[in-house]
């Protein structure tokens, strides 16, 4: 799901839950919207929100088009797949951080929510040749944008009660202006320094975004 449209099925959400007076129950991500669409029991709704499927991997096959992951995604272009354009190939290692450079700045740009760029090895030969740690392969490694930090103002303190009476302070936050981050933070939990003051600290992430969207590059 773009980012564009979440903020319109938000948009849309707010604007039905006015018309029919009940409360407004809106996504706090692209993660929850996409997920959430997927697992609607009316399939009418499902089709009607705008997801996305980009081609990147493919799990057990007897066969494979190519010899290269790269040349395998071409492949999945050729067959009418949607690929994330940002998919790019290096000859070496010293291209991969190149790319990474690029796209640094890239969330607050890039129509869909991404947090990092993953770098592989293109030979499927060597792939196989260096094989995986429990579910972490040793050919692929992801390189993490820093998480997007932003101030904001403390407007309140809620204390909420727990199951086992336990009280809780709760800070209302009011959201950032940060056009990167697709779910600002407006709710956190609070720490006592001592008797007489509490601390918070937020920061709005743009990490959560399924692996499809983000940016890959392969190198030889």
């Amino acid at each position: 799901m773009a980012k564009a449209d979440f903020a319109a099925l938000n948009a849309r959400l707010l604007a039905d839950a006015e018309q029919t007076g009940k409360e407004a129950r809106q996504f706090a991500n692209l993660r929850n919207a996409a997920a959430g669409s997927l697992r609607q029991k009316d399939a009418g709704i499902t089709a009607e929100r705008t997801l996305r499927f980009l081609a990147h991997g493919w799990g057990e096959a007897s066969t494979v088009p190519a010899e290269t992951q790269s040349a395998i995604v071409d492949q999945f272009r050729a067959w009418g797949f949607a690929v994330a354009d940002a998919f790019a190939r290096v000859e070496d290692e010293r291209g991969a951080p190149g790319i990474y450079r690029a796209d640094r700045g890239g969330p607050g740009r890039a129509p869909l929510d991404i947090d990092g760029v993953v770098h592989k090895v293109d030979r499927l030969d060597w792939q196989a040749r260096l094989g995986q740690v429990a579910r972490a392969p040793r050919w692929a490694i992801a390189h993490k944008f820093p998480a997007e930090r932003a101030q904001t103002t403390l407007s309140a303190i809620d204390i909420q009660v727990g199951r086992t009476g336990a009280l809780t302070p709760v800070a209302r936050l009011d959201p950032p202006p940060s056009a990167a981050s697709s779910s600002p933070m407006r709710r956190s939990t609070t720490s006592t320094r001592s008797s007489d003051s509490a601390f918070v600290s937020a920061t709005a992430s743009s990490s959560s975004v399924p692996a499809t969207s983000s940016r890959r590059s392969s190198r030889a």
